[in-house]
């Protein structure tokens, strides 16, 4: 080959320059290598951000549990879920506000940016101030209709609510300000605030539960915690525009695009992200009293902790996954290896707290957690995994601009969902809810699998075969543990078996790809 072209750079269609004669010039190679190094980075800050908190959820939580009494922690309990309830309740328009703000400030389009920022927040704030409004007077209904406890522990349950919901309309800002950062790929400044206002929920409740039993004081102290979020994301969000806002630059004429996919973005996040999930906290304070409902309400929301890790890998790349995605062949490509190898990793890992929940509960919640909690925990597990997998499914298809389907398939499981959690929940009590939970995100999964092979067309029939195919052996020695206790040792053989077949699988596929100077 003549020197001239050796070293050119040449486009195979990935989004991707490749050297011919198989291989990467070392600048495309180095560019490469930058950008992984980065999102790397930036998903470790943004991982780094929830184990912290979660470290102070584990040493703080039993204390807390032992100072106030089960029943408060109940209520405790209830009031964290929805907390994060807020400030997980964005709407769908923190996704869509990072997507369409990325592509502007790469354009240098700074008073598009300001444009998207302002409506999101606008957006946001007004959703939850009337929501507020419609909420707090019906706290009392819902308590005494809902609640299955006595008069003195509604009573400070409906006085906890009024707490959280009081902090609803700040709380719920955070999204929007926090976008403005992820468009920037600031996620330093992010995992910062993240850290330190996630971790004061905990604390700030642990300190005060030993000099005061009032549930009211505990939950106000994790409300004040959370409620620094938004004014630290405030404070750096405006200086994103290195100088004054340009408030006189923004457009009451939100464009199209955006208004088009955040309205699905919407119904999506409302039914999957708060009717489903937290509608079915309501129901089972229905169905069994409120002492009982921690068995399984707290270790869920321990677990779900995890899916916060996968979360923050995604969101760390979502900004640049939103800026290329022009090549649909490439990008399956990518999403297959990137979904094998988190099946693997997520398949051992849970595998291993599967086997060691017995002995975990019983040291961190004590014997109570244990006998209650041991096989509740290893059923979440396997949803746990689905969960996990569907995140990052869920980012892609809506980095690729795809919302609608989602939403119709949100909207279809709503009734279906609560249908089987009661009849389940009544029947086989807190066993037979987890079971509909984790079948749940089985379905999910399966819906999305299928949705990106009709999306992605038979260019890659193949390599979705067969990284489906690991993908599904990687979460089968879950259910293992979870119907056969005494299996725990080839549950953990098949694990490790299939994981290290699906690693050899992304080597080899990841090999020719560049050996052949082509896609994925």
């Amino acid at each position: 080959m003549p020197a001239a072209n050796r070293d050119r750079p040449c486009r195979d269609g990935s989004g991707f320059p490749f050297a011919r004669g198989s291989q990467v010039s070392n600048a495309s190679w180095n560019r490469v290598l930058a950008q992984v190094r980065r999102l790397s980075g930036n998903a470790l800050l943004l991982t780094v951000s929830q184990v912290l908190p979660l470290i102070a959820a584990v040493i703080s939580l039993p204390f807390i549990y032992r100072n106030i009494g089960r029943e408060e922690f109940g209520a405790f309990s209830i009031a964290l879920s929805i907390l994060g309830m807020f400030v997980a309740l964005d709407l769908g328009l923190g996704r869509s506000a990072v997507r369409f703000m990325s592509r502007a400030f790469a354009a240098q389009d700074r008073d598009g940016a300001a444009t998207i920022a302002v409506h999101s927040a606008l957006w946001l704030g007004g959703f939850s101030l009337v929501l507020t409004v419609i909420l707090i007077p019906l706290v009392e209904i819902a308590a005494e209709r809902w609640f299955d406890s006595s008069g003195t522990s509604r009573r400070i349950v409906v006085s906890s609510l009024y707490l959280v919901l009081l902090s609803w309309p700040l709380l719920a800002l955070t999204p929007a300000l926090r976008a403005v950062l992820e468009a920037r790929e600031e996620f330093g400044k992010i995992a910062f605030i993240q850290s330190l206002t996630s971790s004061l929920t905990y604390v700030a409740p642990l300190l005060l539960s030993f000099v005061s039993g009032d549930i009211r004081v505990i939950v106000g102290a994790a409300v004040v915690s959370r409620c620094l979020g938004p004014l630290f994301f405030l404070w750096h969000a405006r200086r994103a525009w290195g100088g004054r806002f340009p408030w006189r630059a923004i457009s009451s004429d939100v464009p199209k695009e955006f208004r088009q996919f955040s309205a699905w973005v919407v119904v999506s996040h409302l039914t999957g992200g708060a009717i489903i999930p937290y509608g079915d906290r309501a129901l089972l304070m229905r169905i069994f009293p409120l002492d009982t409902v921690a068995f399984y309400n707290v270790p869920l929301e321990f677990l779900s902790r995890f899916l916060i890790i996968v979360n923050n890998a995604a969101m760390a790349a979502f900004p640049v996954m939103s800026r290329y995605t022009g090549d649909s062949g490439f990008f399956e490509r990518t999403y297959l290896i990137v979904i094998t190898a988190a099946s693997a990793l997520l398949g051992m890992l849970l595998v291993a707290v599967s086997v060691l929940a017995p002995a975990g509960l019983e040291l961190w919640l004590g014997e109570e957690f244990r006998e209650n909690s041991t096989g509740i925990v290893r059923i979440l597990l396997v949803g746990l995994m689905c969960w996990s997998l569907n995140a990052i499914a869920h980012f892609s298809l809506n980095a690729q601009g795809f919302a609608r389907a989602i939403a119709v398939m949100h909207l279809i499981e709503v009734p279906i969902y609560f249908l089987a959690m009661y009849v389940c929940g009544v029947r086989f009590g807190l066993y037979g809810v987890a079971a509909v939970w984790s079948a749940r995100m089985l379905v999910e999964y399966v819906c999305f699998s299928v949705y990106r092979a009709v999306i992605s067309g038979p260019g890659v029939s193949i390599m979705r075969r067969v990284a489906m195919t690991l993908v599904a052996l990687n979460v089968l020695p879950l259910g293992i543990v979870a119907a056969a206790d005494e299996a725990w040792l080839t549950a953990m053989a098949v694990s490790l078996v299939v994981a290290s077949a699906s690693f050899l699988w992304i080597a080899s596929v990841v090999r020719k790809g560049y050996a052949a100077a082509s896609p994925l």
